[in-house]
């Protein structure tokens, strides 16, 4: 039947004989007064804007039907005698002809197939002749595969509309690929170990038709897909589970013996990788996923966009194991070392930063009954808010924020610390006021000198820092537009606390706020010539987030906190839950901030 013929209300009785589409879709057309060649042009995107009432899985079925009517399609007379002619060509000549290799596009795979306008008696073509791969590039067709099914054209939909699609729909098509190319191999041993042309095929073709899914968001780099100098991305790592699950051990191949040693000793951090995109993955049975050194390369080579965050953030979690045992490695690597191999600690605001102190946590649950931990935070009755990330990851977990005590530490001081608060009313930024309160009231670390060792120009420098408001220990304040890159702290380095075992001197984060108001301004974290934009609305208040990252950049480079703000942080880490024996002055500010909270709330 020649659908293109049909009227609008023939075309609505004869979809309604199909039985395939729900009556509303049919009515919906109706009232579109769509006919049969209306219909055959329907795509996705017109189908999207006029027909939004309409769900995904329905729009599908639709798009099915609109493909299945195109195959069904009278050939024209013009097409059939060019046929015709070529046939009859071909049969009336005995002499050999060379092989043509045509791309046919197919809803299967584009694929190259011999022509079928050439004989059946053929000959190669000499290697002069012969198409170089760089003049003919093969490349799975993703999205046509992918919209051949309900799930596919949900993964599709996912992509267009977040840039990037979330891991249930990366995985499933991942696993739409693998399936599709496994079936189309005629499902056998072989089928299983696919050539390394094949999966970086399918890699081109995903940022071919995604190209926010590229490494660089921008249709660039297919290595997080596929890497073949390593045979790993997720495409390989799919194909090892898919080798697992349905390989018998006499049906795997042997892996050389210089492969089983590296194999073998590849961490065990790394199998976080693979588990992030198999949650059934036999990795989790104790086979090792991807090597540490293949991680920590990949991350220096990947630029930090939104379309390449979920990657790196998966790659910054398979290193984490073995990142920190490098870390805290004697001699232990400075902070400007660490930030130059994890380049990406450096990224999204510092959202790595975040999430590898997510991990920290994480280890001290296994130490500690998670239930004792969570208890921490019964000592403070502040309503802490919780982030959505970190409840995803730890819903037994709190996570602070610094807006909760703000007006409770700047009451407190205005009534009981009046000189104090006065010292310190310059900062018309009411977070960065009670950060110094905090700093003033609790007690100073006093500096252990012999009468007889002269005074330095090293200690009367920090001296007079951190004496100013605010402490520049913990904020040094300067114009906006300042070069951050080439800015000198104005601390000088300090010897580490005698317990460290090193001699080296140290440098201490800090943040540098640049303001003009000093009320609103970016804020930057700085350590070792290194520097993290903290990522924050410029209308609003940069300090509550600001602070959140720089307390857990200590923990997370695991390097010492400046000796003058050890007291600072200690209240700070009871309020966090990461130390339940608080010294006592911290106990009697947390009481007095503690009655003023609840004397807030009754009234």
């Amino acid at each position: 039947m020649d659908i293109s013929r049909l009227t609008i209300d023939e075309l609505k009785d004869y979809l309604q004989t199909l039985n395939r589409l729900k009556p509303q879709t049919l009515q919906n057309l109706q009232d579109e007064e769509v006919d049969g060649e209306a219909f055959l042009l329907i795509n996705e995107a017109n189908l999207q804007k006029n027909f939004s009432d309409i769900k995904a899985g329905e729009r599908f079925k639709v798009l099915q039907l609109v493909e299945e009517f195109k195959r069904a399609l009278p050939q024209s007379n013009d097409e059939q005698s060019s046929s015709s002619q070529l046939d009859d060509s071909a049969s009336s000549s005995f002499d050999p002809l060379p092989v043509e290799i045509v791309f046919v596009e197919s809803n299967e795979c584009t694929a190259p197939m011999v022509s079928t306008s050439v004989r059946k008696t053929v000959e190669s073509p000499p290697p002069s002749e012969t198409p170089s791969t760089s003049a003919v590039e093969q490349v799975m067709d993703v999205k046509d595969i992918l919209m051949q099914s309900a799930e596919g054209f949900r993964v599709v939909e996912n992509i267009q509309k977040n840039r990037w699609p979330d891991d249930r729909h990366r995985k499933k098509m991942i696993s739409i690929l693998t399936d599709y190319h496994v079936k189309s191999t005629g499902a056998n041993r072989d089928s299983y170990y696919p050539n390394p042309i094949d999966k970086l095929m399918m890699a081109k073709g995903i940022i071919r038709d995604f190209p926010t899914l590229a490494d660089n968001g921008n249709g660039e780099g297919y290595l997080a897909w596929y890497d073949p100098s390593s045979c790993k991305g997720f495409l390989g790592k799919k194909f090892e589970y898919l080798r697992e699950k349905h390989l018998k051990p006499t049906e795997k191949r042997k892996i050389p013996k210089d492969k089983k040693k590296s194999h073998a000793s590849s961490t065990t951090s790394s199998t976080m990788l693979s588990d992030h995109d198999n949650e059934d993955s036999p990795s989790k049975r104790s086979k090792t996923d991807e090597n540490y050194d293949d991680m920590v390369k990949k991350l220096s080579r990947m630029e930090a966009t939104s379309g390449s965050k979920n990657i790196i953030s998966s790659l910054m979690e398979g290193t984490f194991s073995e990142r920190h045992k490098w870390m805290n490695q004697r001699p232990k690597p400075s902070g400007a070392q660490i930030l130059t191999k994890f380049i990406h600690f450096k990224s999204y605001g510092g959202l790595m930063v975040s999430n590898s102190w997510f991990g920290i946590i994480t280890c001290s649950l296994s130490v500690y009954n998670s239930h004792m931990f969570c208890s921490n935070f019964k000592h403070i009755i502040f309503p802490t808010k919780i982030t959505e990330e970190f409840q995803r990851l730890h819903p037994k977990a709190v996570a602070f924020d610094l807006t909760d005590i703000v007006n409770a530490v700047l009451q407190h001081s205005k009534s009981t610390k009046k000189k104090l608060y006065e010292d310190s009313s310059c900062l018309q930024n009411d977070s960065l006021h009670a950060l110094q309160l905090i700093f003033d009231i609790l007690p100073s670390v006093p500096v252990k000198r012999s009468k007889e060792m002269p005074v330095t120009t090293e200690e009367t420098n920090n001296k007079f820092w951190i004496a100013s408001k605010p402490c520049a220990a913990l904020v040094q304040i300067v114009p906006a537009g300042t070069d951050v890159q080439g800015y000198q702290n104005k601390l000088q380095p300090i010897k580490p606390p005698s317990d460290s075992n090193s001699k080296q001197l140290m440098s201490a984060p800090f943040m540098l706020w640049l303001t003009d108001d000093q009320l609103t301004g970016e804020i930057y974290i700085l350590i070792d010539g290194h520097f993290i934009h903290v990522d924050v609305d410029p209308l609003s208040d940069p300090f509550p987030k600001a602070f959140d990252v720089f307390l857990k950049l200590f923990h997370v480079l695991a390097v010492h906190y400046h000796p003058q703000l050890k007291f600072f942080f200690n209240f700070f880490e009871f309020v966090y839950g990461l130390n339940n024996k608080p010294i006592p002055s911290v106990r009697a500010l947390v009481g007095a901030l503690r009655t003023i909270q609840i004397e807030t709330n009754n009234n």
